[in-house]
């Protein structure tokens, strides 16, 4: 709630209301005969006219035209209370401080995004058994709530019942899974998602060995790795107790 405050409120009280305020008071100043009319209509169609433009919907227009009228009735209770200088100075003080307070944290992540798209797109070295591949393009996500947005591929799947879409595994016993990413130096955490006794299970480890159970039938194992930055990496893999496996490049 406070990551959508900062990305959109907060810029469109700051860039719109508060100047389109100062604009009315300048044209509504020297107007006596219904100039509280033409100052709601001059908050109510900007704020309108803004949130059709920007966001390019008409429920967002009447959004944004809520705000522009909730500018106007607190400009109007301001005006007819009898305050004092101090007090108005704190209520357009409080308010700019929390406005400010909120968009520090979406600066922060603005600056941590654009850190990670300079990185490198990781590359994932698997090697099940005696066996290795390396898949140059896994899926990779990342936002700013610690990557908690990111859908994780939880779905295994038998492989004669689906086609398969993965490289595919000879496995004697329980299968030996090592995953080693490049460049990455960090250390990072697994998530392994397999069919077993018609159930989808979960194992959860540290690093990049795992060691799923005896017995398994031929399916595609779905993994997704978290790195100490929270960016979600995440691929698939198939097992099958044959003497021979297949090959699509991920």
């Amino acid at each position: 709630m406070v990551s959508v405050y900062g990305m959109y409120v907060l810029p469109f009280i700051l860039i719109i209301a508060v100047p389109v305020n100062l604009l009315s008071h300048y044209i509504t100043y020297r107007i006596t005969k219904s100039s509280s009319l033409i100052h709601f209509l001059i908050h109510t169609v900007t704020a309108f006219s803004a949130g059709l433009l920007f966001f390019q919907s008409v429920s967002m227009g009447f959004n944004t035209s809520l705000v522009g009228i909730f500018v106007f009735a607190a400009d109007i209770w301001l005006q007819k209370r009898p305050i004092g200088k101090p007090v108005k100075i704190l209520l357009i003080l409080l308010p700019l401080t929390v406005a400010i307070g909120l968009f520090i944290p979406n600066v922060l992540n603005y600056m941590e995004f654009e850190s990670i798209k300079k990185k490198e797109q990781p590359v994932v070295h698997l090697t099940v058994g005696e066996h290795n591949t390396t898949i140059k393009h896994p899926t990779t996500c990342w936002d700013n709530d610690d990557s908690n947005g990111c859908a994780i591929p939880d779905t295994p799947y038998l492989i004669h019942q689906d086609p398969v879409s993965a490289h595919v595994f000879p496995v004697k016993a329980a299968p030996q899974i090592q995953v080693d990413l490049s460049p990455v130096e960090e250390p990072f955490d697994m998530q392994v998602f397999f069919l077993n006794k018609g159930t989808v299970q979960e194992m959860k480890v540290d690093g990049g060995h795992v060691t799923l159970p005896n017995s398994l039938k031929a399916q595609v194992v779905r993994v997704t790795a978290t790195l100490s930055d929270s960016r979600k990496v995440s691929f698939s893999f198939g097992i099958q107790k044959e003497s021979h496996s297949r090959t699509v490049e991920q």
